[in-house]
């Protein structure tokens, strides 16, 4: 049910429970039931979102809306940008290591 949740988790959920070979009726009985749940959640938390805004009395809800999604896709964006330079160092990581090793290797 959690999968549901964090981004990225539903793909690796199907695509675990199709390796572990999990039975259809199972996996269905449960996806089902994560999606209401997931669904039910998020309707109230856009209707308590809404009401909220509401009773704030925003002049301008659908702007400031808009900037909440806009700050959320620059987040991502920023924090992918993060991630791959990590990967990046990483990568270069695991040659000087993978290096260092056949010297050592060679030496003996």
């Amino acid at each position: 049910m959690v999968a549901k949740f964090i981004i990225g988790a539903n793909f690796l959920v199907l695509f675990l429970a199709g390796w572990t070979e999990v039975r259809f009726g199972t996996f269905a009985k449960a996806y089902l039931k994560s999606a209401a749940v997931w669904f039910g959640t998020t309707v109230a938390a856009s209707y308590g979102i809404v009401k909220g805004m509401h009773y704030l009395q925003f002049k301008h809800t659908e702007l400031f809306i808009l900037g909440v999604i806009i700050l959320f896709f620059v987040g991502e964006y920023i924090i992918k940008l993060f991630m791959r330079k990590a990967a990046e160092l990483e990568s270069a990581a695991e040659k000087i290591g993978d290096t260092i090793e056949k010297t050592a290797e060679e030496g003996r």
